[in-house]
């Protein structure tokens, strides 16, 4: 306090003042903010720790209905996507088909905009959407392709579409398996996962073709199963 009067008392007049410091209380602002320093590295860790966690927990996933889906469709892609993967399955009620989403040319409605749509609406959780609805997405030159379904890996969000599964032109058990098989894909992609070369994983490309699926094995090959580690029930479904 000595000091600080001492400064004081001679400055000159109308001159700014800025108090010097002892090595004491330099010594004691450098030390807070080192802890203020460690406090806040301590904070990010923890919040990086819990992110990864929460990245590495299976969680929940929600399952949305878009527009009118048949009960027994809801069901079947329910215990299909709870018996691949190790996450409990939230079926919500069934929400209006957004539309924006919609494409009058081809009467149809655009995959990327209800990803968008259906992870607006659920609080980062991993979603699925289900619709008997066509739908299409840009691919290569081809502005509006038809398609089975799409997956978003940023957005953890995902819609599969029972339209062009071919539900009267084959027996029940070969539509079941369809989509329950596309379902498992496009999740696939929300946990990160690309295509994979093999013909008989179920994250195979379909290249616009269902048999693709059809000669699917039902389950991840094995490369893809250590890639997803703990998110899939060990053995699937085979």
């Amino acid at each position: 306090m000595n000091e600080a009067r001492y400064h004081c008392a001679n400055r000159p007049e109308g001159a700014e003042y800025y108090p010097r410091l002892t090595a004491l209380q330099f010594g004691n602002l450098r030390e807070a903010a080192m802890r203020f320093s460690l406090l806040l590295a301590a904070i990010l860790a923890c919040l990086l720790a819990s992110c990864r966690a929460e990245d590495r927990t299976p969680g929940t996933i929600v399952l949305q209905p878009l527009g009118r889906v048949s009960a027994s469709d809801i069901s079947t892609a329910r215990h299909g996507i709870e018996a691949m993967f190790s996450a409990r399955v939230e079926v919500r009620p069934a929400v209006a088909l957004p539309k924006n989403a919609y494409y009058p040319p081809r009467r149809r409605y655009r995959a990327d905009d209800l990803i968008s749509f259906l992870a607006g609406r659920t609080n980062s959780k991993r979603v699925i959407g289900l619709t008997a609805v066509d739908v299409s997405t840009t691919k290569d030159a081809v502005k509006d392709w038809g398609v089975l379904g799409l997956g978003n890996e940023t957005m953890r969000a995902c819609v599969v579409s029972t339209f062009r599964m071919g539900r009267k032109r084959v027996p029940a058990t070969v539509f079941r398996a369809r989509l329950v098989n596309v379902c498992d894909h496009e999740l696939g992609h929300t946990y990160g996962l690309p295509h994979c070369p093999n013909p008989r994983c179920v994250m195979a490309d379909a290249h616009g073709k269902l048999s693709t699926f059809d000669d699917s094995t039902g389950d991840f090959c094995v490369d893809c199963r250590a890639k997803l580690g703990r998110f899939l029930r060990a053995g699937g479904r085979s």
